[in-house]
């Protein structure tokens, strides 16, 4: 496995106050925003609906073609991202970070393992 990339969402912070509930602390001053599935192109359409009937949530479209949302429950804050690949390897999941100043979280996650995201995937946004 490579080194966690690092990703920052300005925006859980606020949401997680906003739901009256706290982020999981990732590393000081970041928070758990969602964990996200990546499933290869060949299974993605009956993974994202295994997923969603599995979680009672329904399936929403992202900002981007490759992207699912399963709406969030008020049982669980974490948000669930499904992501279409574009090449055939197994189904992987990994957490995606959230903070509301990225500069501040920078350091204390490149401490912990961190790398940058790989050039041309934006910091922040959602999918």
């Amino acid at each position: 496995m490579g080194r966690a990339a690092l990703t920052g969402r300005a925006v859980v912070l606020r949401r997680a106050a906003a739901r009256g509930v706290g982020a999981a602390a990732v590393v000081a001053g970041s928070g758990l925003d969602r964990v996200c599935l990546d499933i290869p192109p060949s299974v993605y359409a009956t993974e994202s609906a295994f997923r969603a009937r599995l979680t009672g949530r329904q399936e929403r479209t992202g900002s981007r073609p490759d992207f699912v949302t399963l709406a969030p429950s008020a049982g669980l804050p974490v948000r669930i991202l499904l992501q279409r690949l574009d090449d055939e390897r197994p189904v992987a999941a990994r957490l995606d970070p959230g903070c509301a100043d990225i500069a501040a979280v920078r350091a204390p996650a490149r401490a912990a393992g961190g790398s940058p995201p790989p050039a041309g995937r934006p910091l922040g946004g959602d999918a």
